[in-house]
Order: structure tokens, then sequence, then C-alpha cells
């Protein structure tokens, strides 16, 4: 069984050199095509959404990092240690991910650069579909839609009716604090 935690502070340049290790061979032209370099993409790591370590019973597997944007959560990385790969345990981050916030968010979203063909048949058999190419990055953008987001939105329209609120959309606030009790639910 897997276990996740946010990632602590001092294990925030363990991870991104994991990163850049694993996927520097595209990286340095992605990053360069896209007018950032390795100091603009660290401060990203450490900054938009949520990094999380994974850990298996033999320790510290690698870690993820997502954001939630526009009812869509954006997986940016998925790394394992070499040591951890090819164990089930990417197809069962992406499980956890998905049973995690299906009620927050419509779809899952990532990036794999048509070279990584291990992580692009992980992503497939775990029924991704590409939604787009960017050709001049070798980017392939795909994406799983969700099912239980309607269930979740019911949830947050009941909230509010509760609270006295007329409105038929759910309100931010509302929809915040359910995604992150979605997120502090699935840690424990």
């Amino acid at each position: 069984m897997l276990k996740y935690r946010p990632a602590a502070p001092e294990q925030y340049d363990d991870f991104f050199q994991l990163m850049a290790a694993e996927s520097r061979d595209y990286l340095d032209t992605t990053l360069q095509l896209m007018g950032a370099d390795w100091d603009r993409f660290a401060q990203l790591f450490r900054t938009v959404g949520q990094v999380c370590s994974i850990y298996s019973e033999d320790g510290c597997a690698g870690f993820y990092w997502v954001e939630v944007r526009d009812a869509v959560l954006h997986l940016h990385g998925l790394i394992l240690r070499p040591e951890f790969q090819g164990k089930g345990i990417g197809r069962q981050v992406l499980a956890d991910l998905e049973a995690q916030y299906q009620c927050c968010v419509e779809a899952i979203e990532l990036g794999v650069h048509r070279s990584n063909q291990r992580a692009l048949v992980l992503y497939q058999q775990a029924g991704f579909q590409t939604l787009k190419s960017q050709e001049e990055l070798a980017f392939l953008i795909l994406q799983k839609k969700l099912i239980g987001r309607r269930e979740g939105v019911s949830v947050l329209n009941r909230i509010a009716t509760s609270q006295g609120r007329r409105d038929e959309a759910p309100n931010r606030e509302l929809a915040r604090d359910l995604e992150g009790r979605c997120r502090t639910e699935s840690l424990l």
C-alpha cells in the first residue's frame, strides 16, 4: 500500500534533481522553446500546486506534482526513483489520484514527451487519451475524464443551500474547502 505526504522543504531539491535527471534530455529544449530556464522551472516547482512524496513499504519511491486549475487536475510530474520503476507504483498513484479528486475535478490532464514511451504506455493503459499534440515541443497532452464530478457539485450545491445561499453554482470557497478535504482525507 502506498502512502502520500506533502513534500517536506528539504525534499524539494532532491525531488527536483530526480526530475531533472529523468527528463533533462528533452526538458532543456522544451524550456528553451518556452522561453524559460531551469531556475524559473525550479521556482514554479516550489510555488505552483502541491508536491507529494510517494512512500512504499521500501521507503520513498518518488513524488508527484499536481495543480487544480479550472476544474482539471494537472499532473505536472510523476517521477519514481529507478529502483521503484516497473513495480506498478505509477499505475497505483494514477488510480489513487483519480479516486482522491473524482469529486473535485472533471478530468486529469498531463503532458508527456513523445520519447518517454514507458510513461506514454502507462498513461494510455490507465485510460488517458490524447487531447492535443504540441509538435514544436514533441509533447502530447493527455486527459482522462472523471465521472464523479457531478456528485461533488451536487454535494457543494447541498452545502450552499443548507448555508442559505440561493445561487445554483457552487461558491468558490466551498469548492476549495471540498477539494482540501478530498486531498487531506487521502493523505491520512
